[in-house]
């Protein structure tokens, strides 16, 4: 039982950070990013030499978003099994049997229920 709730504490852990951390927002900002820079660059009144411009920025802008949404999600993975490890000697439940719960279908479909309910909400509230 207590494994049980660990696992659903940690999809709701994982979800809540994903969205506090705005990663479905910053994975927007590259595709409007490039949705821009495709624009400009089928655009005949702008230079060639203009077009190389904005496309290195773009290039580079797309670089910078991806490490940050890189690093945020291996924080948003990687926090909850650091609390399951801190909480292993106190539960006696290790992270393999958590691991193992967290793989099983059940807990799959409800991760990506709660993300996208979270999402949502989020969405809803701004």
């Amino acid at each position: 039982m207590i494994a049980h709730i660990e696992v659903i504490l940690t999809i709701f852990l994982t979800s809540y950070l994903f969205t506090k951390l705005t990663l479905v927002s910053q994975a927007k900002n590259i595709i409007t990013l490039s949705q821009e820079t495709k624009k400009a660059l089928f655009d005949s009144s702008i230079s060639d030499k203009e077009k190389e411009r904005i496309s290195q920025n773009a290039a580079f802008e797309m670089l910078k978003l991806f490490i940050v949404i890189s690093f945020l999600t291996f924080i948003c993975l990687g926090a909850p099994f650091v609390i399951l490890y801190l909480l292993e000697p106190v539960t006696g439940y290790s992270i393999d049997v958590i691991y193992s719960l967290l793989n099983s279908p059940i807990y799959i479909v409800s991760f990506l229920l709660v993300g996208l309910f979270a999402h949502r909400l989020r969405a809803n509230n701004k």
